[in-house]
């Protein structure tokens, strides 16, 4: 079952792009500590779509569990690898 054709599951080509281009990270949380503008955060601006931070924080972290839960259901089926172990399913839950 392909999610997003070509991403999700993600093949070795897509992986190595993403790879790559997270080596720039550490470059652009140093800038971070250089420049005096921050426009994220519920105090960023005044806006009723602004949320308390316990809400924002699950909303936020929610699509990397729904991602990791479909990768583990989806792939191991894609590779012809049969069901995971229950350990990995156990790690699955510690993430949570």
């Amino acid at each position: 079952m392909v999610l997003v054709p070509g991403l999700l599951p993600p093949s070795r080509e897509n992986w190595l792009i993403i790879n790559n281009i997270w080596k720039f990270f550490p470059v652009a949380t140093g800038v971070q500590w250089l420049v005096d503008y921050y426009p994220q955060g519920k105090t960023s601006v005044e806006s009723r779509f602004n949320l308390p931070g316990k809400w924002a924080w699950a909303l936020m972290e929610a699509p990397g569990f729904i991602t990791l839960l479909y990768n583990m259901k989806t792939l191991p089926t894609e590779l012809g690898l049969g069901p995971l172990p229950w350990v990995n399913w156990t790690m699955a839950g510690l993430y949570v």
